[in-house]
């Protein structure tokens, strides 16, 4: 991890401190239910602003580069205050020239590849090989794409019976929604977050 990149994630934790000292236990309890990428079990055991910043973390709804999606639920619930602070932290760390996050080049746990290769859009060939290996995953990955769980179950009424192709259709409705930023990067961190780190090194492979 280079100096600039580490100064930004000690920002980014910084920030999201501050976030969950903010919020009463009813404020983050209504946004828990609001958050698409936690799951009913979860949001029972939300009972702090604190403890929905550690269950935002590992989702990737937000990232060091990305805190829009929360800015905008925080000003939906006209919990202006807290969403200052995550505009601070965009204005001083994210929107500066050349400031950016770059996850995936220096994974420890993989081969390193070069970043060009990770950032580029998956192709359609892998979301089928990977489909049909997170049969058992496919919506806790879906989540983790941000997905919203309305969609996941459609896609899983559409093609009940049929899990690898509810899988393979939920990839296809991420990679289309998102374009040039379905990266080979965001599906591998998702496959780790999952639990299929045995995925994600293949995966990785295949970039």
């Amino acid at each position: 991890m280079t100096p600039g990149m580490r100064k930004l994630d000690a920002e980014y934790r910084s920030a999201l401190i501050d976030v969950g000292r903010m919020l009463t236990e009813d404020e983050a309890k209504n946004l828990a239910f609001e958050i698409p990428a936690i799951t009913r079990g979860e949001r029972s055991k939300i009972t702090s602003g604190e403890k929905l910043v550690q269950a935002l973390k590992p989702k990737k709804y937000i990232t060091a580069d990305n805190v829009d999606p929360l800015i905008t639920l925080l000003e939906k619930r006209e919990l202006n205050e807290v969403a200052d602070i995550l505009k601070e932290y965009r204005e001083n760390n994210i929107e500066d020239e050349g400031t950016s996050v770059q996850p995936c080049e220096d994974d420890e746990h993989v081969e390193v590849k070069k970043e060009s290769a990770l950032e580029k859009p998956v192709a359609v060939d892998d979301l089928r090989r990977v489909a049909g290996k997170i049969t058992r995953q496919w919506k806790d990955v879906g989540r983790l794409l941000n997905i919203e769980e309305e969609d996941l179950d459609t896609l899983e009424d559409n093609h009940r019976g049929k899990v690898q192709e509810s899988s393979y259709q939920m990839l296809r409705h991420w990679k289309e929604r998102n374009g040039k930023d379905a990266t080979y990067c965001v599906l591998g961190e998702a496959l780790e977050d999952a639990g299929r780190k045995d995925l994600q090194e293949e995966f990785y492979k295949r970039a």
